[in-house]
C-alpha cells in the first residue's frame, strides 16, 4: 500500500498566499473525489500558524541554514527587476547567503 503524501503549506506569516493555496487545493480534491467523499487524495494538508517566520524562531533546530526575510530579499535585489516572483533571482540571493 502506497503511503499518502502529507502536504504542508507555508509562506512567510501564512496570512495570505499559503491559506488560499490550501483552500484551493482542498477545493479540488473534494470536487476529483465527489463521488467517493470523504475520501480524498490529499487527506492530510496542513498549514503553518503564523507561517515560516514564526516556525523558524520556535523551532531553529529544525531549519538548515538561516531564515531569510523575504524583506530582505526584496531590498538587497531593489533595482534588480525583482518583482516577488522571480525564482531565478531569488535562488541566486539564496545561494549567495548560505
Amino acid at each position: 500500500m502506497a503511503q499518502q503524501p502529507i502536504i504542508i503549506f507555508h509562506c512567510e506569516f501564512s496570512q495570505k498566499r499559503a491559506p488560499s493555496l490550501y483552500s484551493i487545493l482542498r477545493k479540488i480534491d473534494r470536487k476529483l473525489n465527489y463521488a467517493i467523499y470523504p475520501k480524498v487524495c490529499f487527506p492530510e494538508m496542513y498549514l503553518i500558524k503564523d507561517g515560516f517566520s514564526s516556525f523558524s524562531s520556535s523551532h531553529p533546530s529544525f531549519i538548515e541554514g538561516r531564515y531569510l526575510k523575504m524583506a530582505d530579499v526584496k531590498t538587497s535585489m531593489a533595482g534588480e527587476g525583482f518583482t516577488g516572483h522571480n525564482k531565478k533571482k531569488v535562488n541566486q540571493m539564496l545561494a549567495a547567503n548560505y
